[in-house]
């Protein structure tokens, strides 16, 4: 009789409990990645590289002057809060998602206390966060969770009450319209379920 037989079922058994504990036991909802500012594709237009940026636009202040860090992210290079950057594209959040989450690097030489995101439906309404930055750690990657029943500003409503999360169709991440400059670097935009 083989002795080896009853302990590979036992090591079997034990392997296959654990693995459906390790499975089963994640209570934290997955993220779904809206924006990866860690990326950025190269369209090679009539033999010319051109990237395309995880963003359309940048005004005011940041006009021109953010920087992709390949691998790690946007860089807002300390420029002055009077500016942002944004993308009028759908957002695919779906309609499960409850909050959003930001993750960045606070740079530095940042010397703003506040950054924001914000959002707008097809109706036009207007939904904003503000994150504050006094007590985050420089350097490292962080990240902040923005409730996405509610935001910290509602502005221009539409024509029917209320944020659609299901029908953005705008992003913006913006300075606090301060002097002092801001410094990060921009990671992910992601949106969790419940």
């Amino acid at each position: 009789m083989n002795s080896l037989a009853p302990r590979s079922f036992l090591v079997a058994s034990i392997l296959a409990v654990s693995c459906a504990v390790a499975f089963a036991a994640d209570p934290k909802p997955k993220a779904r990645v809206l924006v990866d500012f860690t990326r950025q594709a190269v369209d090679m237009d009539g033999g010319q590289p051109k990237p395309i940026k995880s963003y359309d636009y940048s005004f005011e202040a940041w006009n021109d002057k953010l920087v992709f860090i390949d691998g790690k992210g946007v860089l807002i290079p300390a420029l002055p809060g009077r500016g942002g950057m944004g993308q009028d594209n759908r957002l695919p959040i779906r309609a499960d998602a409850t909050s959003c989450v930001i993750e960045y690097a606070v740079g530095a030489r940042n010397e703003s206390e506040s950054f924001t995101v914000s959002m707008v439906d097809s109706d036009g309404t207007e939904v904003s966060w503000f994150i504050g930055l006094k007590d985050k750690p420089r350097g490292v990657p962080v990240a902040s969770t923005l409730d996405l029943a509610t935001p910290d500003k509602e502005d221009k409503p539409g024509k029917k009450p209320g944020f659609d999360k299901t029908k953005t169709k705008t992003w913006q991440i913006k300075g606090n319209w301060q002097e002092p400059k801001l410094e990060l670097v921009l990671i992910k935009l992601s949106a969790r379920g419940s």
